[in-house]
């Protein structure tokens, strides 16, 4: 996994959520008695009721979910403002802040210390990546911030985290009473840039013309999250089949365009890893995934796999270049004669690939 400045240093969207000893600690630190006597007291002190707001968008609801991980925070000790690090739910050190994170900064840091410390036992007992955690927010919480059953990133990440949505729900609803939390969503909401339907579209557009495959797939739109970690993003699946793509802020919009093609190609590429010559050249070639000692984050070969062609692929359709260490120099000859041959199919170069890495790593 690249820096979190990189602008690819996407996290795993479906990696195993493998957790050390230290994380595992923190989480049992919050036992569920102590959850309820804080979040009792925050529904407490909670003075603006469900019904007086707008209802809440996929825009409010990530906004709201910073506002509760950012109040976590601000009353963290060092082992629990460690995790969230390593799950870059706060930036890292030396990593400059959006005008949209200092303003969100100050406006948590007037919130009652019960109303923090009950952010900080959710999260600290939930702690997982970022953009998991936003497709959580997304996904599984109505326009009234209550909890629904429809959240299938999470319910397929980690089902004890999905089980304990509920307890989220009176955190974003106090998060969003804040009026000042209302604004920036609302900012959020403002669609700019290749997050726009007509750059969607053509990004879209762009890359089933790429993978030279029929477009079958469900509607896309794109948010931009300022919010969310540099260079991050995400897929969040909606209820109406459609599927919203958020992208976090990035130096240059030649970058959120990339990171718009990565989230977007993991749809086709998702699909394709399920045919049956791709199945078993990623079964015949896992020994590359098990001679990695890190593993870059991921429980799994196929999904690792899949993250460092979805980076590969978003470069050459944006023509920008880029090592993160996720393969790519092993990936791009074989996107290169991909463009320049006109026969084959896609999963057929996936196999390429697939049994070029074999051989470079397994003998």
């Amino acid at each position: 996994m690249g820096p979190p400045t990189d602008p690819c240093s996407h996290e795993p969207a479906r990696a195993g959520n493998s957790l050390d000893a230290r994380t595992q600690r923190n989480r049992l630190k919050y036992s569920r008695r102590m959850r309820s006597i804080l979040l009792l007291t925050l529904l407490l002190c909670a003075c603006t009721s469900r019904s007086q707001l707008a209802p809440a968008g996929p825009a409010a609801r990530a906004t709201a979910l910073s506002a509760v991980i950012e109040a976590a925070a601000q009353v963290a000790d060092d082992e629990a403002r460690d995790t969230l690090s390593r799950y870059y739910l706060v930036p890292p050190e030396g990593v400059a802040a959006t005008p949209e994170r200092k303003a969100l900064v100050e406006t948590v840091r007037a919130w009652p210390d019960e109303r923090k410390q009950a952010a900080l036992a959710w999260v600290s007992q939930n702690a997982t990546w970022a953009t998991q955690l936003r497709a959580l927010a997304i996904e599984s919480f109505d326009a009234k911030l209550r909890p629904t059953e429809w959240g299938p990133t999470m319910s397929n990440f980690d089902r004890a985290i999905f089980g304990r949505r509920a307890d989220l729900s009176p955190l974003l609803e106090a998060a969003y009473g804040d009026p000042a939390i209302r604004q920036l969503a609302r900012g959020l909401e403002e669609v700019r840039g290749p997050f726009d339907a007509e750059g969607v579209a053509t990004r879209r557009e762009a890359l089933m013309r790429y993978l030279r495959i029929e477009d079958t797939f469900p509607p896309f739109a794109a948010l931009s999250d300022p919010l969310l970690m540099p260079g991050n993003g995400v897929n969040a699946y909606l209820p109406d089949g459609s599927l919203l793509f958020v992208v976090g802020p990035t130096r240059r919009i030649e970058d959120a365009s990339m990171i718009l093609f990565h989230e977007m190609a993991h749809q086709p590429l998702n699909r394709m890893l399920r045919h049956d010559e791709v199945q078993r050249a990623l079964a015949s070639s896992r020994c590359v995934f098990e001679k990695l000692g890190g593993k870059l984050g991921y429980s799994d070969w196929p999904w690792l796999f899949a993250e460092s062609l979805a980076r590969s692929l978003s470069y050459r359709l944006q023509g920008v270049q880029y090592d993160t260490g996720f393969y790519e120099d092993e990936l791009l000859p074989h996107l290169e004669r991909w463009e320049e041959q006109r026969q084959g199919t896609f999963e057929q170069t996936m196999v390429a690939m697939l049994e070029a890495m074999k051989q470079r790593h397994c003998g």
